[in-house]
Formats: structure tokens, sequence, C-alpha cells
């Protein structure tokens, strides 16, 4: 199995094999560059849905990229034919951005959480932090380093 990076480089090597058909797995946000590239050179883009997929490896075992490569091959009569559909697209971006969002927010809070009283920042708190104390409240347990 040859791999190809999710780029114009990668593509254009997909594109010397003189393909008359690709199918793949859409990867949320990953796969509308790539469909939408061969798309537009008139290659014709199956996807096989994810679900699938999924049902498949619960009979084979581990879910690999070499596998799931060779399945997609085996799969061409259950994939369906890429249409681009902006309004999917946008709404497919808008979950991925909106799911870093969340877990971005958790990180923070997480951090916070040593330096601040009720999502409240303290600034004594975080100067003892800058310094190396990572002492709490007599509520908490006390490290020091240093």
């Amino acid at each position: 199995m040859r791999k190809y990076e999710n780029n114009k480089k990668g593509y254009e090597e997909i594109l010397k094999m003189k393909p008359c058909a690709i199918v793949l797995e859409p990867t949320g946000v990953y796969a509308i560059r790539p469909c939408q590239y061969f798309k537009e050179r008139g290659i014709k883009v199956l996807q096989v849905s994810p679900n699938i997929l999924s049902r498949e490896k619960e009979f084979r075992g581990k879910k690999t990229d070499f596998y799931d490569a060779e399945k997609l091959e085996n799969m061409v009569n259950k994939a369906k034919e890429y249409e681009y559909n902006p309004l999917r697209e946008l709404v497919t971006l808008y979950l991925f951005l909106k799911d870093i969002e969340v877990k971005y927010k958790n990180r923070l809070k997480r951090a916070l959480f040593l330096v601040s009283d009720n999502d409240k920042l303290n600034k004594e708190r975080l100067e003892k932090l800058a310094k190396g104390d990572l002492s709490v409240d007599n509520n908490f347990v006390h490290l020091k380093f240093g």
C-alpha cells in the first residue's frame, strides 16, 4: 500500500496513475479538499460511509489504514458518488471548529482551576504559580517545589 499526503502534491501523484475513479472514506473536513480536487478534474469520486466501514471492522478486527484501504477497494458497490454540497461542507466545518472550541475551553478551565476561585482569576494564586508554588487554600493538598 502506498501513502499519499492529503495536499496538492499527493493528489497530483495520484493523478499520474490516471484513475477513472477514487474511492475514499469521508472523514469530515479532511475529505472535502481531495473530493473537490478530483471531481473538478473529471475523476469520479466515490465515498464509502464510515458506518459501513465500522460495521465491517466489527467482523474483521482492528481498524488500520491498510485494512481500510483494502476494504474500500472491495466496497465500491456500497459507495455513493460525491456531490458537492456547500451547505453540508459548511456544517461539517462548523461542527469541526465547534468541537475544537469546546476542547480548548475545557483545557483552559482546567488550567485556570489552579489559579482561580469559583472561575474568578486570583492574582495572588497566579503569582504563586508563576514562582513555582503550587500550594492552594487550606482545603487542598499543598505542594511546593524549589
